[in-house]
């Protein structure tokens, strides 16, 4: 059950990190933002500076994605630790 967890887990967190890198482009995460999901009422822009925050945010996204896909590999106890740790993120994040 915890290969399952962490391997779902692992590929949302990559395919989260391709969607993170679309917004890199202000017109293409103003659509996401604005127009699909209907979060934001202004025109998206991250500034001069933002783009480095949404880097950030997909490399990160990609490191643990990636760290939990070969988490499926390791030993029982390593796998129960990752997923009382992305549990405990979850909850107070």
């Amino acid at each position: 059950m915890t290969d399952v967890f962490l391997l779902v887990i692992g590929i949302h967190y990559v395919l989260l990190a391709f969607a993170v890198l679309a917004c890199v482009s202000e017109g293409a995460g103003d659509k996401v933002l604005r127009s699909w999901l209907r979060i934001i009422s202004d025109a998206y822009s991250h500034g001069d500076h933002g783009f480095i925050w949404v880097y950030f945010t997909a490399v990160y996204c990609m490191f643990w994605g990636a760290l939990m896909i070969v988490a499926t590999r390791w030993d029982n106890r390593a796998k129960q630790d990752l997923t009382g740790l992305s549990i405990a993120v979850a909850v107070l994040g």
